[in-house]
This record gives C-alpha cells, structure tokens and sequence, in this order.
C-alpha cells in the first residue's frame, strides 16, 4: 500500500524551500518564515548578474529582505541573515571555495524613536519695595528639557568559515529597545563574489529571529525565536550560465562597482491578503 505524508514545519521552523527537479537555475525565493497570515519574513533573490571582478569570474547578487508584521501587538525584535557560500562538491581539493569581495549595506542608521524630558526648576528671592523695607518674595521657574534619540541599527559584514576564507555575509538587526518598534521590515542587499571558473556554487542561507507577540492579559510581549532545522532548506544554486532578474547591460566589471546604486528600495508590488 502506498500513501504519501505531507510534513509541515512545526512553529518556530523555517518553511523549506526546495529547486525544481533537474533545474541548475537560481531560486528568487531562497528562504522564508510564514507562521501566520500577520508575519512574514522573506529572503528573495532579485538579480544573479555574472562578469569579472578584476580579471577573476564574478557574480553580482542582488537581495532583498522582507520582514512585515502588523505593529502594535506583533513585531519582529531582531533578526540575523547568515550567507555561506560554497564550492561544487567533488570539486578538486586546489580549486577554491567562493569569496566574497564586496558587501552593501554595511551599516545603517536610523532614528525611529525621540524621547523627551522635563523638568522644572524654581527659585524664590526677596524683592524690596522701596524705602519702607517690605519686600516681596519671587519666584522664577526655569524648565530645562532633554531630548535622547534612539536608533536601530542594520550592521552587514563578511567572515570566514572553517573550511575558506571570506565566504561568509551577515547581515544582522536589533530594534531600538526602548521605541519597541521592530526591525527594518524592508531592504535590499548586495553582494560581489568571486567563483571558481566555469562551475556552478551554491549558497546556504541561515536566519535566525525573534518575534515579539503582545499578551494582552499580562500587558507585555513574550518572544519566539524563529530558527529550527536549518537543513531542510535546498542549497541556492548559482549557475553561469543562466543569469537571473535585471540585468545591467553597462556593468560588466564589478571591481569598481558602487553597490550603494543598486540596493535603493523599491515598493513592494503585492503582498498576501492581511499584510500590513
């Protein structure tokens, strides 16, 4: 008897991607979190452009990174992107794994919060009224307020792993306490990596995130972490010879490319009913 059982990822998990059968092509959805129709966090691949970068092979890899909640009693407090990048496998022990060249952005600033506070200060004296010697008592308030900004804070780098050096991109994210606000919902990204000639590579994408849910009968958020298995996602396929999105007809070397240029966030076209 055959019978087919459909699994699905438990709370917390990543929902799994996986590439067509047979398809050497690059997936646009390379990972995402969808636990309810009020969250949604989404690593989407734009644009796979291949040139040179400094006489080398290269890849321009555009992203973009969606993070959408309804505020008020859910927000996602924190997030932390992890892109390994990898050689083929049975690749010979001299070729090289991917190394990243560039990143954009590196970090970013942004006030989302302004807190203000007063405070008053009263000082009384006596004023004399003429020659009689009666005076009168004064007093003079001063009011002195002080302004603090809070920022979040979007902080992107490259790293090694244990098995090449500089194959690694984070991006990472933490709201500014105080405002409660949540992170970034929306930015794209950029990245430079240099490949071995004529072979595919791959990417394993990571995330790690914590959600905040507001419990009305305690009156405070309580947070979920979202990871899980960060096997069940399919590795990102990077093929030479299939280019993926827009494409920059006037870009062909990369190694004085400005990334800042190409990561200007665009709206989003559509989103899912119930999506703020």
């Amino acid at each position: 008897m055959e019978f087919s059982l459909e699994l699905q990822p438990k709370a917390g998990q990543l929902r799994p991607q996986h590439n067509h059968p047979g398809e050497s092509s690059t997936r646009e959805n390379a990972l995402e979190y969808d636990p309810d129709e009020k969250t949604l966090v989404n690593v989407r691949i734009d644009t796979v452009q291949y040139g040179l970068d400094n006489g080398k092979p290269a890849a321009l890899i555009i992203l973009r990174f969606i993070f959408k909640f309804r505020p008020a009693y859910k927000r996602i407090r924190n997030f932390h992107v992890n892109i390994e990048f990898r050689k083929q496998s049975g690749s010979g022990e001299n070729t090289p794994h991917p190394k990243v060249i560039k990143l954009a952005p590196e970090e970013l600033r942004g006030k989302i919060f302004t807190e203000e506070r007063s405070n008053t200060l009263t000082a009384g004296g006596q004023l004399p009224l003429g020659p009689t010697g009666a005076t009168l008592h004064v007093d003079e308030e001063m009011a002195r307020k002080i302004t603090r900004e809070y920022e979040l804070k979007l902080s992107g780098w490259k790293k090694s792993s244990d098995v090449a050096t500089d194959n690694v991109v984070i991006w990472d994210c933490v709201e500014a306490k105080k405002a409660a606000k949540g992170v970034i919902p929306g930015y794209r990204g950029a990245i430079v990596v240099q490949y071995p000639a004529n072979e595919h590579f791959f990417a394993v994408m990571r995330l790690d995130a914590e959600r905040g849910i507001f419990n009305f009968d305690k009156n405070l958020f309580e947070y979920l972490n979202i990871f899980g298995r960060k096997e069940i996602d399919d590795l990102v396929i990077f093929d030479p010879e299939k280019p993926l999105g827009p494409q920059y007809p006037s870009l062909s070397d990369f190694k004085d490319v400005n990334l800042e240029d190409y990561i200007v966030l665009e709206p989003i076209k559509t989103l899912p009913p119930g999506y703020s």
